[in-house]
Parts: structure tokens; C-alpha cells; sequence
């Protein structure tokens, strides 16, 4: 649980749209693994109702059990919240590519307008609107 801890806390969210791809990748894996833990959690808590009364309701199980929950539920919101910082790096560095592509695009258009008789007009009149 503890490597889990490191993953779904790093701040890491990438550099750019592919390492980002690559680390939702790896966090889709810690999500799948949090999923199996959940079912190894419930299986804690049926043995534990399998126990003596007196072993059952014990501090030691009692306590062992409620740090666990917490443990889980406290590793499953880290999860969430990682998600979607990654999520929003990603639709930043999409956005930074569309955008570049965009300005590269009207520049060429600016350049082709511009070396143009006519487009020098044309192209004062675009940088007065």
C-alpha cells in the first residue's frame, strides 16, 4: 500500500501530451490494483465476523480493521484527485498544441496575404479589427 501512497501522490503530471498519456497509463494500472485490494479489504472483514465474539470485538482487530478503511478510502481519494490533475494536464497540452498549430496556420496566412499587392491593404485593415 505504501508504493501505492508514492504513486497516487506524486505531483508529477508530465511534460507534455505523450508523457502525460504514458502516466495515465500507469495510473489506470494503480486504479486496477486499488480495485483487487478492495475485495482482499472485504474478505478482512467477513474473516473477522468469522471470530469470536470476544476476538471480534477486540481493540486490536477493531482498531486494525478501522486503519485500514481508512488507509483504502484515503488512497482511492488520492487516486480521484490524481486522475484529474492528469486529466487537465492533458487538456492543457492539447490545448498548447491546437493552439501553436493555429498560430502557425494564420501566420502562414498572414505571410502569404501580406507579400501579396493587394494583401498589404488587406492585411492593415485585419490588424486595425
Amino acid at each position: 500500500m505504501l508504493d501505492m501512497l508514492r504513486l497516487v501522490s506524486s505531483e508529477d503530471v508530465g511534460r507534455d501530451e505523450a508523457n502525460v498519456q504514458s502516466l495515465l497509463r500507469k495510473h489506470d494500472d494503480v486504479t486496477e490494483e486499488l480495485k483487487i485490494y478492495s475485495s482482499t479489504i472485504d474478505s478482512l472483514h467477513q474473516q473477522a465476523q468469522q471470530l469470536g465474539e470476544q476476538d471480534r470485538d477486540s481493540p486490536e482487530v477493531v482498531e486494525r480493521l478501522a486503519s485500514i478503511d481508512r488507509r483504502y478510502k484515503e488512497l482511492t481519494e488520492l487516486a480521484k484527485l490524481r486522475k484529474q490533475r492528469l486529466m487537465d494536464a492533458l487538456s492543457l497540452h492539447k490545448l498548447l498544441s491546437e493552439s501553436e498549430g493555429v498560430e502557425q496556420w494564420v501566420a502562414e496566412k498572414v505571410r502569404l496575404h501580406v507579400f501579396r499587392p493587394e494583401g498589404l491593404l488587406g492585411y492593415q485593415c485585419l490588424s486595425v479589427r
